[in-house]
């Protein structure tokens, strides 16, 4: 029996020892790789897992990327984006499923969800844009003359209408929160509506190019304004991302709008040529194709991935995610070869159209291009603006300054007939030659005088009872409403 127990507890300890020794070796501080997770245990904060099917961390999304058509992107919220951060002659409604635009005497034209509310009544002016309120219910339309009409929801917080403008109003903004506007002229002076701040403008400053455009900031606490010649002036919070200035163009720059975000923008020229800064991005233009009228306009879609020109005819081109929902060609007046683009290019076709002869349309269409020069004059009469030594009162050299008969005699010299050179005194008896006669009323091109013992004014008629004009030292070469002259004579060279 003694060796029998022996011979067990040797056995047991043996067996002991072998299982010992086959046992695996587990570290204290580190998990069997082949134990499951309890399902108690928390996900670890810095690496949650989605509740949908991941995008692959290896093939981010570009941010800058457009999201793909076939991958819904919502609508941000209308508090964030504004409806409409500038009013150009179109303009979306806050989801972006809809635009308006307005021909240049006013008319509305409602595509997709926006409604139509009412079309403005602009008179002698010319409609410059149009902005959609936050709820999308209503609009305001801005006008030339610095008139503002506003439909629907949209309030109305006062305007330049039948004041005294330097220069004619050529953009305007809304504020991100409705309640307020801005216009801006030619000159670049601003003109604050509503509860908004004023933060600065280039009036009274000299301009290589007239001011064309503006836009808010999404905060409404700064604005961009865009020149002619593409130059980007920044006021406020609004940061500069880069311009077109000094750089070659095709065409003049006719509008600008801010993305949503407020980091970028885009600016487009007359061509349908798009230029992208900060985070715009390009998503393709009319630069290089056929047009049968100038674009004059652009809007962003509400994401930011897309956007809208417009041309003059009402035709609508969509980039990006933008749909296109219609559009209204045909009618807009043509334009005239040689005529400005923008503000003014409605109003120069009409007045060539209705030219007295062939030689009165070429002089107004010189005199309509030379809108927002400075004024000079010589000698001992120059007075605030003498003409330096560079140039003359006729626009020659680099200055290129008119007093009012220099622009008048300038503009038919290009057209074909020196005045200078057939007729000396004042311009109130050249009736009195073989080369004008007295009218009872002006056609366009036709001269409209004043003369007293001291002064003489001569400006160029227009159609839809407009003249342009070199004015004074404050304001240069205008367009004005007519007014009554001693006389209207009709140049006849021929």
């Amino acid at each position: 029996m003694t060796s029998v127990r022996i011979r067990l507890a040797l056995a047991a300890t043996i067996a002991t020892i072998t299982a010992a020794a086959c046992a695996p070796t587990v570290s204290p501080t580190v998990p069997d790789p082949t134990a499951p997770v309890p399902t108690t245990a928390p996900v670890p904060t810095t690496a949650p897992v989605p509740t949908t099917a991941p995008v692959p961390t290896t093939a981010p999304v570009p941010t800058t990327a457009p999201v793909p058509t076939t991958v819904p992107v919502p609508d941000p919220p209308v508090a964030v984006v504004n409806p409409s951060l500038s009013a150009t002659p179109i303009a979306r409604t806050p989801k972006g499923d809809g635009y308006w635009t307005v021909e240049g005497k006013g008319k509305v034209h409602a595509f997709g969800a926006a409604r139509f509310a009412g079309d403005a009544n602009v008179g002698a002016g010319q409609a410059i844009g149009v902005a959609s309120t936050r709820s999308g219910n209503g609009y305001w339309v801005f006008a030339s003359d610095g008139g503002v009409f506003s439909f629907g929801d949209a309030a109305f917080y006062g305007s330049m209408g039948g004041q005294r403008l330097n220069q004619p109003m050529v953009g305007a903004a809304v504020a991100p929160t409705g309640d307020g506007y801005w216009l801006v002229g030619g000159d670049g002076g601003i003109f604050t509506f509503g509860n908004l701040g004023f933060y600065g403008s280039t009036g009274g400053q000299r301009l290589n190019q007239p001011i064309v455009g503006m836009s808010s900031t999404p905060s409404g606490r700064g604005y961009w304004l865009v020149a002619a010649d593409g130059g980007v002036f920044s006021f406020g919070d609004a940061a500069f991302y880069g311009s077109m200035g000094g750089k070659t163009l095709n065409q003049p720059v006719v509008s600008m709008s801010a993305t949503p975000s407020g980091r970028g923008y885009w600016l487009v020229a007359a061509d349908g040529g798009v230029f992208a800064f900060g985070d715009a991005v390009f998503y393709g233009s009319m630069g290089g194709q056929r047009l049968n009228q100038p674009v004059y306009g652009i809007a962003p879609t509400s994401t930011g991935y897309g956007y809208w020109l417009v041309a003059r005819d009402g035709g609508v081109f969509s980039f990006g995610d933008a749909p296109f929902l219609g559009s209204s060609p045909t009618t807009m007046p043509p334009t005239v070869a040689g005529c400005p683009t923008g503000t003014y290019a409605e109003l120069c076709a009409r007045s060539v159209q209705q030219a007295s002869s062939p030689t009165a349309a070429r002089a107004i269409v010189f005199a309509m291009n030379q809108i927002g020069q400075p004024y000079c004059k010589p000698g001992a009469k120059a007075a605030l603006a003498p003409c330096n030594g560079d140039t003359n009162r006729f626009g020659d050299g680099p200055r290129r300054a008119f007093d009012c008969s220099g622009l008048v005699w300038k503009a038919y010299k290009v057209a074909g007939f020196d005045i200078v050179a057939n007729y000396t005194g004042t311009m109130l008896t050249l009736d009195s030659t073989s080369r004008g006669r007295a009218v009872s009323s002006p056609a366009p091109g036709d001269l409209m005088v004043n003369h007293n013992s001291t002064s003489e004014h001569v400006a160029i008629a227009l159609a839809d009872g407009k003249t342009v004009e070199a004015s004074d030292w404050n304001v240069g070469v205008v367009v004005k409403s007519q007014r009554t002259f001693q006389k209207y004579i009709r140049i006849t060279p021929n």
